[in-house]
């Protein structure tokens, strides 16, 4: 109706009219939703109970970033990495130098500080962050990077280091889209590609998702990765578009981690860390133009082998 709107945040449900906020629930969690809820509360424990960490020499780096009301929950996710069972040599939390100090922190960034956390900052480069300071710091080493939002299981790490073994110059995730295309050989937009495959092989039309966690081996990227403007201008939200091109100009294919995996369809979020749908369905709209506009910058649709006809 006209006027009316209704966001969702997580189990949040609230109604508006003309602006104005009139009424708001919170829905009964699914037995899913109760699963998450109960692991989110066990790394909350977890995390306050212990005052060291693990961490490997000859390991992975996993990065992130985290900013605003993330950073009141971003401890739960840095939780579930240090509790791998393959620990990391490092993790690397990018935060935004004019949001946060180093001297005034929040309690739980200083006690993930405590416990080997490697808090660093950098200008706000929004979701780059995770990655960009990352390779400038570490140019010769694999890159994982996750999400601020996500409860990773303990055996992340471990999944990506043995793919990584075997196929070293591949990008591995744990969650991807595939590319579709009409029958005249166009890409479809980004709502109608097939979602979460689980393809053994691995193929230049395998899009990775952040949520679910991604493998950069040393040098799978373009140097071009690193150039701020150009991604800012072209895909300022779509970091993993831009990280797509990237990889596909330097020749390296996606592959998803064998196995079943199955919690990556629905990755166990932190609770009330979603944004609304309506922004989620912006930026899936905003998906399509900012495809357009790296692959057009850099004629990524020469990459795209794809025989007219095929779906």
């Amino acid at each position: 109706m006209l006027g009316f709107k209704k966001i969702k945040r997580g189990r949040r449900r609230e109604f508006y009219f003309c602006g104005v906020r009139l009424y708001g629930y919170q829905k009964k969690p699914t037995p899913r939703e109760a699963a998450d809820l109960k692991l989110q509360a066990a790394m909350e424990r977890a995390f306050w109970a212990s005052h060291s960490a693990s961490f490997s020499e000859g390991g992975l780096l996993v990065s992130l970033t985290t900013f605003g009301k993330r950073a009141d929950t971003v401890h739960i996710t840095l939780q579930t990495l240090l509790e791998q069972t393959l620990p990391p040599a490092r993790i690397l939390l990018w935060l935004d130098e004019a949001e946060f100090q180093p001297d005034n922190l929040p309690a739980n960034l200083c006690h993930a500080l405590a416990r080997g956390v490697d808090i660093r900052f950098c200008k706000n480069l929004l979701s780059y962050k995770k990655i960009i300071p990352a390779l400038e710091a570490f140019p010769g080493n694999a890159v994982i990077t996750v999400d601020d939002d996500v409860m990773y299981p303990p055996d992340f790490i471990a999944g990506l280091a043995r793919s990584h073994a075997r196929y070293p110059e591949h990008i591995l995730c744990y969650r991807a889209h595939e590319m579709m295309f009409d029958e005249q050989g166009a890409l479809l937009p980004y709502q109608q590609w097939r979602k979460c495959v689980r393809y053994p092989a691995a193929g230049t039309l395998l899009f990775p998702t952040g949520s679910g966690g991604v493998l950069y081996p040393a040098g799978s990227l373009h140097p071009e990765v690193l150039n701020v403007p150009a991604f800012m201008q072209l895909a300022p939200r779509g970091d993993d578009i831009w990280l797509k091109a990237m990889t596909m100009i330097q020749g390296r294919a996606a592959m998803v981690v064998p196995g079943e995996n199955t919690w990556v369809d629905v990755p166990p979020s932190i609770a009330d860390t979603q944004v609304d749908c309506l922004a989620i369905e912006n930026l899936r709209e905003g998906n399509d133009r900012q495809i357009a506009q790296v692959f057009d910058a850099y004629d990524i649709w020469r990459l795209l082998t794809v025989t007219p006809g095929a779906k």
